[in-house]
């Protein structure tokens, strides 16, 4: 597990079964990225501003970096960090010590935006909104770190704000106004072709070989939401109509649909309706990584496969404030006491940890704790303003 405090001046602890090992650094730093196990940073060293990496492979990396930079994504050894410019970005690609390894130009919106996110398609990258070297406007061009750039698909009159990739076909989606406008792309060796067009769009996932679509219309100056399955040839397979605001998600091998006062499963291929849902059981959005569900309040309620499995009756009002590995942490009366907090003398809080079978596994006092933490695994990991306590509660005992 890696910890940073960042200001008045850097110190940087990784902690693990060896012990605990502290780095400081000359000055302040701001943070870059992650990247599995590693943290990236960027600091003044006595070589200059660099970017920095701790953890992961190699444990400690540095390189000089002329300007601020964000991390955009990274695989394959490579990192991806952007820098804007007044016209558009600079993708800095860099190795896997940091050094530089090349610079793409893309589209942008100005200095305050980063670029869309590259993502990886086979031995190449497909980097949106790129500039070619001729300084031709792109949708997405493919990249390959060996051969330079390659096919593109021609440049729409928006910005491309992310691309998802399924085999060959490619879905770029574009920001407008309240909504998102999407093309599907077919990539075929040297050819590149749009296969459809989409408006309006505000959700997508794949399932399997179907692509879902989520509509927003407008008809009779009230909203409408369309619910359409599409093949990856472009063609409708089927179509569901909402009269009103509705909301999607994909679990499984299906589509959770939850309107004003309902919620039911979609079989993905046929658009039927499998079963209806509880409402608050198909929206809980708190997940450990075995992906069970928990809904706090005077009774926990453990949900896998959209079914309540288990629930425990608690001592109070308790929400769940972050899940560990294959466990909820719940605090008590989150709510009534976040007025009652203060800097400088924040209020104890009392959590409960409970496992995906909604038994107990233990229970601890903390004032002022955070949970946002970067690159860890297990616990809980319990920071304070002036300790960080280690939980082993699968083993039976409170953090320590």
């Amino acid at each position: 597990m890696l910890l940073a405090r960042l200001e008045p001046r850097c110190r940087i602890l990784e902690v693990s079964p060896r012990g605990v090992e502290t780095r400081d650094l000359p000055g302040p730093a701001r943070y870059v990225g992650r990247t599995g196990g590693a943290l990236l940073l960027q600091a003044e060293l006595e070589t200059g501003l660099s970017l920095i990496r701790v953890g992961g492979e190699g444990a400690w990396a540095a390189s000089a970096c002329s300007r601020a930079v964000s991390l955009v994504t990274h695989g394959h050894g490579l990192y991806f960090c952007s820098s804007p410019t007044e016209s558009g970005a600079r993708l800095e690609v860099r190795r896997q010590d940091l050094t530089p390894f090349a610079a793409l130009e893309v589209r942008g919106q100005g200095p305050e935006h980063y670029p869309a996110r590259p993502v990886r398609f086979g031995e190449t990258w497909l980097i949106p909104n790129a500039l070619q070297d001729s300084g031709h406007a792109t949708a997405f061009a493919l990249w390959h770190p060996e051969g330079g750039w390659g096919p593109a698909a021609s440049a729409s009159e928006l910005l491309v704000t992310r691309l998802a990739v399924m085999g060959t076909v490619v879905l770029a989606v574009s920001r407008e106004r309240a909504s998102d406008r999407a093309e599907l792309w077919r990539v075929s060796g040297e050819r590149v072709e749009r296969v459809a067009s989409y408006r309006g769009l505000r959700s997508c996932a794949l399932l399997g070989d179907v692509l879902i679509l989520e509509i927003l219309a407008v008809e009779r100056r009230a909203y409408v939401t369309y619910l359409r399955g599409m093949s990856l040839e472009g063609t409708q397979l089927w179509e569901s109509r909402y009269p009103e605001l509705a909301s999607t998600r994909v679990e499984g091998q299906r589509v959770i649909v939850t309107c004003d006062a309902q919620a039911f499963a979609l079989d993905a291929r046929s658009g039927r309706v499998e079963r209806e849902l509880r409402r608050d059981i198909a929206t809980l959005e708190a997940r450990d990584t075995t992906g069970t569900a928990y809904q706090a309040g005077r009774t926990l309620r453990v949900v896998r496969d959209l079914e309540v499995v288990a629930e425990l009756a608690l001592d109070g009002e308790y929400e769940v404030v972050t899940t560990i590995a294959d466990a909820a942490v719940l605090e008590l009366g989150a709510k009534l006491l976040d007025s009652e907090d203060s800097d400088d003398s924040p209020v104890p809080r009392r959590y409960r940890v409970v496992s995906r079978e909604g038994e107990p596994r233990g229970h601890f006092t903390a004032a002022g704790a955070t949970w946002s933490l970067e690159g860890t695994v297990g616990g809980p990991y319990v920071v304070e303003s002036d300790r960080l306590r280690i939980g082993t509660l699968g083993r039976g005992s409170a953090p320590s």
